[in-house]
């Protein structure tokens, strides 16, 4: 959801970094019959995959710039997607924008007509959190399952975003609207990673294009979007 006490950091600070353990089920190669039997509880074929998500961001004065000098390592950007994401908080919260640990925040992202249910939750500091994603059919009936479970309507945000990769770094460009435009890096790590060590490694990346740590942005677009408003 949001990075823990990030809520009200400046930048530069050390909660510039989100690292997140995803959990996703995807279905297992069926192909080798031998390789994955069938359980005797189920006749479903998943697996669990978790890892870290570890993200860096930064608010772009100059976006032209520095996609410009991307390019010029071989770096391009895809097209947009539309994202439309609503938040939703338990109805107990007192505020949106004030962190608490342990709270689980609901999203449902609409990218171009593809809907995803997403549950996020800091468990143990600012800079761990657990993120639980699935592709839904029926957004309209979530949502009021969602408010049925004792959770409320927080905030929405809106953004056209452009992925890139480069080694094993996914690039997201991100135009949020009444935000401006920012850039995320996002790196895919073992569990046991050293967290810091490639937060450090991602910002020395962005400043080769013109970043500077004043641009570093601490705080998740929901957030800014709240606070924005005034929440």
């Amino acid at each position: 959801m949001t990075v823990p006490n990030g809520k009200n950091a400046t930048a530069g600070s050390d909660s510039d970094l989100r690292h997140l353990t995803r959990v996703r089920t995807e279905r297992s190669d069926d192909s080798d019959p031998e390789a994955h039997p069938r359980s005797k509880d189920s006749d479903l074929r998943h697996k669990i995959i978790m890892h870290k998500e570890v993200e860096v961001k930064a608010k772009l004065r100059n976006p032209g710039d520095f996609i410009a000098r991307l390019e010029g390592i071989g770096v391009k950007f895809g097209p947009a997607v539309n994202q439309h994401d609503k938040i939703f908080s338990p109805k107990t919260l007192e505020s949106f924008t004030t962190f608490q640990t342990g709270v689980s925040f609901l999203r449902i992202r609409n990218q171009d007509s593809t809907f995803l249910l997403t549950l996020k939750k800091s468990e143990l500091n600012e800079l761990e959190s657990t993120e639980i994603e699935s592709e839904i059919s029926n957004p309209e009936a979530i949502e009021q399952i969602i408010t049925d479970l004792g959770y409320k309507f927080s905030v929405e945000v809106r953004k056209k975003r452009r992925k890139a990769n480069h080694d094993e770094i996914e690039l997201c460009l991100d135009e949020v609207e009444g935000l401006g435009t920012f850039i995320e890096l996002e790196k895919l790590m073992s569990m046991n990673a050293d967290v810091e060590a490639v937060q450090a490694e991602l910002f020395e990346f962005l400043k080769q294009f013109g970043v500077t740590e004043l641009d570093r942005v601490t705080q998740g677009y929901d957030t800014l979007v709240a606070l924005a408003q005034g929440k």
